[in-house]
Order: structure tokens, then C-alpha cells, then sequence
């Protein structure tokens, strides 16, 4: 998959060379947001990856039924894309 931050940067300066400086402030501000969500989700997959070690953790030392397996399932499956 192509990244579109580079793309959009490259546009925006297309566009500001052209004079719609708006069209371009729009441009890197899409940019900044896909940035920000990719960094976001990353510290999101790190925490979820966190829970799933403790949660297998507690499982093992405990010996719990049913719902400790199907969340670490569901934990895993999210983060499988």
C-alpha cells in the first residue's frame, strides 16, 4: 500500500505554488491528522499487546474458565489487520 502523507505534502506545495494556499493548508493538515491517528494507533497496539501478556499471565497462575480465553482471542484478533 502506498503511503498518502508524502502525496499529500507533495500536493499541497503543488497547490500553494499555484495560489490556493487554503487548499493546501488542508492538504498538510490531513497529513498531520493521518500521522497523529498512525502514532496513536501504534501506542494502542503496544498497550493491547501489554494486556494480552498479562491477561495470559493470569490465566496460566489462576486457572480461570472461559471468558480469560475468549479475551485474549478477541485482544488477538484486533490486532491482526
Amino acid at each position: 500500500m502506498n503511503d498518502i502523507v508524502p502525496f499529500l505534502i507533495r500536493q499541497a506545495e503543488e497547490i500553494a505554488t499555484e495560489g490556493h494556499n487554503g487548499w493546501g493548508n488542508t492538504m498538510i493538515m490531513a497529513a498531520e491528522e493521518i500521522e497523529r491517528l498512525r502514532a496513536r494507533n501504534k501506542r494502542l497496539e503496544e498497550a493491547l499487546t501489554s494486556c494480552i501478556i498479562q491477561i495470559e499471565y493470569m490465566h496460566r497462575k489462576f486457572k480461570p474458565t472461559g471468558s480469560g480465553e475468549a479475551t485474549i482471542v478477541q485482544a488477538r484478533a484486533a490486532l491482526e489487520d
